[in-house]
C-alpha cells in the first residue's frame, strides 16, 4: 500500500509549530472577548441606587435625570408614586424627585434633607419603579 503522507522531519516540524500556536491563538481570542465584555456598560435599569446616597453618587451611577421636581410632603392623603414616601419624612418636608425613563418604566429617586442643609448633601430617602404611562 502506498501512503501519500509525507513523514519527513520538515513536515512534522510545521505541524508541531502549528500545534504550539493554537493555544496562543485561543488565549488571544478569550482575552479579546473578556475585554470587549468589560467595555459593555450595564444598562441603567440594572444599576442599584441605595437609600442614603447623595446626589453626586446617584448622578455617577444613573447620569442626569430625565426630569426633576420639588415638592413639600403633604399632610393629607395623596396617591401616586410618592405614596411610598408616607411615613418616611414628616409632612411639610421638602422633597426633590428625580425621574429616569427606563423602557416602559419610570424610575423615581427621592431626596430629602434638613431645610438648612445644602441640596447637594440631601440623601436618597426612597426609590421606586412604576409603569411609565400610568395615570395617577
Amino acid at each position: 500500500m502506498v501512503s501519500n503522507i509525507d513523514r519527513s522531519p520538515r513536515n512534522r516540524q510545521g505541524t508541531e509549530q502549528g500545534a504550539r500556536r493554537l493555544p496562543r491563538f485561543g488565549f488571544l481570542v478569550v482575552w479579546v472577548s473578556v475585554l470587549l465584555g468589560a467595555c459593555h456598560a450595564a444598562p441603567r435599569a440594572a444599576v442599584i441606587v441605595d437609600t442614603g446616597f447623595v446626589r453626586a453618587e446617584v448622578r455617577a451611577r444613573l447620569g442626569e435625570p430625565d426630569r426633576r421636581r420639588e415638592f413639600k410632603m403633604p399632610s393629607t392623603p395623596f396617591f401616586g408614586p410618592q405614596e411610598s414616601l408616607a411615613g418616611r419624612v414628616p409632612a411639610g418636608t421638602s422633597v426633590e424627585e428625580w425621574g429616569y425613563r427606563e423602557g416602559d418604566e419610570e424610575r423615581y429617586v427621592w431626596f430629602a434633607g434638613a431645610e438648612d442643609q445644602p441640596g447637594d448633601r440631601w440623601r436618597v430617602i426612597a426609590t421606586g419603579r412604576y409603569p411609565a404611562e400610568a395615570v395617577y
